[in-house]
């Protein structure tokens, strides 16, 4: 079993070198603009469980659209959603050195690394050897600009990995600082691409603990769709459906969506024959004895 991730105890200092702090603090316009946000806000409201606010204000914000855009705690949180998503039992291709908290959602999602050596003393990434690594990777996982190191990856070279179709997640935390340009143009020729963004570095606002990850709608929705959970079990949807509640179409595109490690139970009677079809595992409960025959009723909390 793998160990947490942590952090060394150090001494306070004015600046975290460690963690790429920004020099200087939010200036007064923010901090009056964001104190005004918090005075208009009713906390003792729960937030919206899908976060749409928040993901509308990423989605202007970087020019995505809603549907693509998912916000987390700080991009690490959506990073780690996605490497859950589709790292596991896969091999997962990354620059070293790169950032550290890598290794560690890798193991954690069940993944294996791949890595490719920065060499000193310029850290440059050798990309055809770079390239053959991706063509066995199932997932790649790069930093660009790379933290530490500083270096990019080619527009060339990002155009070659991205051709081969495979999940991709480019961590943009460093984008302002780079040369890649518009996001959007990348995002709109590849659809196998997953760009993940946080206010914490060029915003300087690393204590807001905002990230978002962009990246197709269909890409989105299956990231959004894991959790820590293993199971789910959606009770009674089979009779839902029966009585046309819920459309049968749209159940089986959710189903399909939701990670392949997890175990999904649809329960009641009246199953479609397209579920019967898509199901690894269908069994019927036939009645032998119920107390329903003596006289007694439903009872609230065991059967309602």
């Amino acid at each position: 079993m793998s160990t947490g991730y942590s952090r060394p105890e150090v001494a306070p200092a004015p600046l975290r070198l460690d963690l790429n702090e920004a020099p200087w603090d939010a200036d007064e316009a923010f901090r009056k603009l964001f104190l005004s946000f918090l005075e208009r806000v009713e906390l003792r409201r729960y937030p919206p469980m899908d976060a749409r606010p928040a993901r509308e204000a990423a989605a202007r914000l970087y020019g995505w659209q809603v549907e693509g855009t998912l916000v987390g705690n700080g991009s690490n949180e959506v990073l780690a959603a996605a490497l859950a998503t589709f790292a596991a039992g896969g091999k997962v291709l990354t620059l070293w050195p790169s950032f550290s908290i890598y290794p560690w959602l890798i193991r954690r999602a069940g993944g294996s690394e791949l890595r490719l050596w920065l060499k000193p003393p310029d850290f440059a990434v050798a990309e055809d050897e770079f390239f053959s690594l991706a063509q066995d990777a199932d997932l790649l996982l790069v930093c660009s600009p790379n933290n530490p190191t500083g270096g990019e990856l080619s527009p060339a070279l990002w155009r070659r990995l991205l051709s081969l179709g495979k999940p991709t997640i480019w961590d943009g935390a460093y984008w302002e600082f780079g040369s890649d340009g518009d996001m959007r143009s990348w995002l709109t020729e590849f659809p196998n691409l997953m760009v993940t963004r946080t206010l914490s570095k060029v915003w300087g606002v690393a204590g807001v603990r905002a990230g978002c990850l962009c990246t197709s709608p269909e890409l989105a929705k299956r990231v959004a769709a894991e959790g820590e959970h293993g199971m789910l079990i959606l009770d009674e949807i089979n009779v839902a459906m029966d009585y046309g509640l819920l459309p049968v179409g749209e159940v089986l595109e959710f189903l399909r969506s939701c990670p392949r490690e997890m175990e999904v139970v649809c329960t009641g009677r009246y199953a479609p024959p397209e579920l019967i079809e898509l199901a690894d595992l269908v069994s019927e409960v036939r009645e032998i004895k119920h107390h329903y025959r003596q006289g007694v009723q439903m009872r609230q909390g065991i059967e309602y």
